[in-house]
């Protein structure tokens, strides 16, 4: 009896994404690239055992990896797969490291697999797979999906815009479920503002002009250090925060004003916007959501609402 149309989707939804975790790490330097054959494998067999699960298939789950070419005679690139397999053996079992053509040749043929293999078994464009459906944040998938139809319909700067969004609704819901008595539990020290004007206008000091650059210099850059501080404790990855960070629009949110956001005129004058950027930001954004909800939790349940 076929799944539920729904199933499959979800699937293919978690198919992508370890598809996608192999991409990006095959982009990586040679001695690392090559573990990117263990995403692309569990992700194809995970797929093989969906086929399989789909037509009604007996004792599917005792098959080895390649006997699903034999009992599944529509399924396609046999050759290519078996060489994939060979070649994650060889890393796994005996230690050695494929090539970067290797690897590169795997990505490809692993991704004309699903293309191929998606479409003929359930009819579905593996490229229109969404994995916004990973998020279980409504206030991040709005933008997301959002972000995306942006992308496809060449929108760009509105993508990026939504992006941004996305990830800034994304830590305020998942602080916003962290606090007791108004203050945040993942908030690193406080937010210095420009207090430090007043102190040196009144200091009647002989180089306050210096000495205001310098307030304002430690202000900036301990602010900078409580963000890095509060991100990489998250477990998001801090190098593609710094990027998404610099590629994005800038957004300012005022209590009960709304955002006031970089114009795309501004934002074009620094930053190359093209469709991959786009791709690299949602799927950042993506990759965050789904490591935050790893280990979410609501405070409150733990806590008294009475102080000690």
């Amino acid at each position: 009896m076929a799944l539920d149309k729904t199933i499959i989707t979800k699937r293919l939804t978690y198919i992508k994404y370890l598809y996608q975790q192999g991409v990006e790490q095959s982009k990586l330097p040679e001695v690392i690239a090559g573990f990117a054959l263990m995403q692309f494998h569990d992700c194809i067999e995970m797929f093989l055992l969906l086929v399989a699960e789909n037509l009604g298939k007996k004792d599917y789950t005792k098959w080895s990896f390649m006997q699903y070419w034999t009992e599944i005679e529509s399924l396609t690139m046999r050759d290519a797969m078996n060489t994939m397999k060979q070649r994650r053996v060889s890393l796994k079992h005996q230690g050695s490291f494929p090539s970067h053509d290797d690897v590169v040749e795997c990505r490809i043929n692993v991704g004309t697999f699903l293309r191929e293999n998606v479409q003929n078994q359930f009819g579905i464009d593996f490229d229109t797979i969404s994995l916004v459906d990973l998020v279980s944040y409504e206030s991040v998938r709005s933008p997301l999906s959002i972000a995306v139809q942006n992308m496809t319909d060449g929108k760009l700067y509105d993508s990026l815009v939504q992006s941004r969004i996305a990830f800034s609704n994304l830590l305020e819901d998942y602080e916003g479920t962290k606090k007791h008595w108004y203050h945040s539990i993942l908030e690193i020290g406080k937010k210095q503002g420009d207090k430090y004007k007043n102190f040196v206008k009144n200091a009647s000091l002989k180089n306050a002009n210096n000495n205001m650059a310098w307030f304002k210099e430690i202000s900036e850059t301990t602010n900078e250090l409580r963000d890095v501080a509060k991100i990489t404790a998250l477990g998001i990855d801090f190098k593609k925060y710094a990027l998404f960070k610099a590629v994005t629009p800038h957004i300012i949110r005022f209590i009960g004003e709304g955002d006031s956001i970089e114009s795309e005129e501004s934002l074009s004058k620094r930053v190359n916007i093209s469709e991959d950027l786009c791709n690299i930001c949602i799927n950042f954004v993506i990759e965050s959501a789904v490591k935050l909800q790893e280990t979410d939790y609501d405070l409150s349940v733990y806590l008294r609402n009475t102080k000690e």
